[in-house]
């Protein structure tokens, strides 16, 4: 009889100990949860900015291109102005 209290107070024992454990337990995991959503959140956040660091980038190539295009028109306009200088410096 000695044996099945002794069974019995270790389940009781057994149950107290967890029953214990049980509330930190659960704010860790609680804890856990909440930062994994926070993580969520700014994951989400950064992918939002990188979207519009690349319609930024997007924007930046095509003003490269454009900026590319107007040095060119300058540079023909020079060349058009030097020779119509030259040519009026040939006139009497």
């Amino acid at each position: 009889m000695s044996e099945r209290m002794s069974t019995e107070r270790l389940f009781e024992v057994g149950f107290q100990i967890l029953s214990v454990l049980i509330v930190p337990v659960l704010l860790w995991v609680n804890s856990l949860s909440v930062r994994l959503a926070l993580n969520d959140q700014t994951v989400s956040d950064h992918s939002e900015e990188i979207r519009e660091f690349k319609k930024k980038a997007v924007q930046v190539e095509l003003n490269t291109q454009a900026l590319a295009n107007i040095k060119e028109d300058i540079r023909s306009v020079r060349v058009t102005m030097e020779e119509i200088r030259k040519i009026l410096e040939k006139r009497p």
